[in-house]
């Protein structure tokens, strides 16, 4: 799980929700923006943004690639937007309001692929898999709209071929997320909180059962990763993510997460946490012309971060060498280094004597907004023989340094061997 981060979407009617980026020790939030469907595609992830309003409210269609979000679609003829899915250059949505699912094209054009009889969200189709062909889940074939509420979906879901329109499992409660993995479909069945696998032949061979609304699946190669939304009744509660063994699905982890629904869970590139903590920020010089009116008077009292850095105990004077500084905005203010007031970072070297001697500095690659952070590589040139103190810190140009997040060591400098 190394080269992988997993990735995490929620939302909730208490307004609560984002992106997060979760391991067994803690969960990092990446946006506040509540969202459901994630997708993976060729050097891109999508997700779907999801407005409170069901029915009424505007669909979103945000696309990254490795830097930030490369592209942004309103997609105003999708209702209640549920799943996304990679479809060659375009992407397919599931409109669970208008009872379809549909393509975007790379030139955002909408397509119909699939639609189901019955009025709007009869059906309440939610999710697509790709195993060799594209398949979808829904509650249940009914007619009228939301038909499926209370116990009447019970036992009814399917799941199908979308191609042919072959059922490959029936007798579903509530389902979600259904995913192949090593020959067998595992499906979220919501209601019951259960995980569910299967045989080729669509028996249902075990089950986890994990509590709350399981919805969001994503498998590694050695887990089962679940998502647990909390019980909608329950309002003091909140989601988890849970880790099952991919074998026998017995649960090993269980995280807590700072929203009350959780949709997607998907296992993607580190690269796409940084992009979705930059989103639209992609561009310095603009980002930073539209927050120079917030500079014109520096606020330090709401200048804050967190440095960290990996710092040698002795280096060779003269020598120059690079080290890789990981910094965290956590304050109130943005931070960047363009002007009027741009903030760098820098190194400085104090000797026995409390002497200063100022150091590199290096521009942040982004301008990071409060709780975003970024990796600098940073220059350092060793000074004189003698012992110091390195400090590598923040510094508001021309006004001051953020005190208080430095990375400080005790460096010996050495002359060279003749």
């Amino acid at each position: 799980m190394r080269d992988t981060v997993v990735l995490v979407s929620g939302f909730g009617d208490d307004g609560r929700g984002g992106v997060f980026a979760v391991a067994e020790d803690g969960v990092e939030i990446l946006d506040s923006l509540p969202t459901v469907g994630l997708a993976v595609g060729d050097k891109q992830l999508a997700r779907l943004l999801r407005a409170p309003g069901e029915l009424t409210g505007s669909t979103e269609l945000l696309v990254y690639d490795t830097r930030g979000i490369v592209e942004y679609r309103r997609l105003d003829a999708v209702r209640d937007p549920h799943d996304v899915l990679a479809d060659g250059d375009g992407w397919l949505v599931v409109s669970t309001g208008t009872n379809e699912i549909v393509r975007v094209d790379a030139r955002g054009a909408l397509d119909s692929v699939w639609r189901g009889n019955g009025e709007a969200d009869a059906w309440h189709v939610n999710c697509l898999a790709r195993s060799g062909a594209l398949y979808a889940s829904a509650f249940g074939k009914f007619a009228s709209f939301k038909q499926w509420r209370g116990r009447r979906a019970v036992g009814r879901g399917r799941m199908w071929n979308i191609g042919t329109g072959e059922i490959v499992l029936e007798g579903l409660t509530h389902p979600h997320t259904p995913r192949c993995a090593d020959g067998r479909w595992i499906v979220c069945e919501s209601l019951g909180g259960a995980v569910s696998r299967f045989d080729a032949g669509g028996k249902r061979t075990d089950e986890a059962i994990l509590g709350g609304y399981t919805r969001g699946l994503a498998v590694t190669e050695e887990h089962i990763l679940v998502g647990v939304s909390a019980p909608r009744d329950d309002r003091a509660a909140t989601a988890h993510v849970v880790w099952l063994d991919r074998s026998s699905l017995v649960e090993q982890q269980r995280v807590a997460l700072p929203c009350r629904e959780v949709y997607d869970v998907v296992a993607a590139e580190p690269a796409y946490a940084d992009a979705i903590r930059t989103g639209f920020a992609t561009n310095p010089y603009r980002v930073g012309t539209l927050l120079a009116a917030q500079w014109k008077k520096a606020d330090r009292a709401a200048d804050a971060c967190k440095i960290r850095a990996a710092l040698p105990a002795e280096r060779v004077a003269g020598d120059r060498f690079t080290i890789e500084v990981e910094i965290e905005n956590t304050g109130s203010s943005w931070l960047g280094s363009v002007d009027p007031q741009p903030v760098f970072v820098a190194s400085r070297w104090i000797d026995g004597s409390g002497t200063q001697v100022d150091g590199d500095r290096m521009a942040l690659p982004v301008v990071l907004g409060p709780g975003q952070r970024t990796l600098v590589a940073l220059p350092i040139s060793a000074p004189a023989p003698g012992d110091y103190e390195l400090n590598v810190a923040l510094v508001r140009e021309g006004l001051y340094w953020l005190d208080g997040a430095s990375a400080r060591v005790e460096v010996r400098t050495r002359a060279p061997n003749c």
